[in-house]
């Protein structure tokens, strides 16, 4: 998660010359959406069953390709 977020936004601000201030802000921002987001994903797969993992590890694995 951590590489798709920096391809996608801190690439950009540095490609941009956005400057040291608002890259500091932009990875505060981001280390606080990975632990939300990474607390949230693990509650969700913890309760699911196996058919169901199978199915999000597949479209995960679509995703990556």
């Amino acid at each position: 998660m951590k590489s798709g977020l920096d391809y996608y936004l801190m690439g950009p601000l540095k490609k941009a010359k956005a400057g040291f201030v608002i890259e500091q802000s932009a990875k505060m921002g981001l280390m606080g959406a990975q632990q939300v987001i990474g607390s949230v994903i693990r509650n969700i797969i913890g309760r699911m069953e196996a058919p169901q993992l199978l199915s999000v590890c597949g479209s995960i694995r679509e995703f990556m390709e």
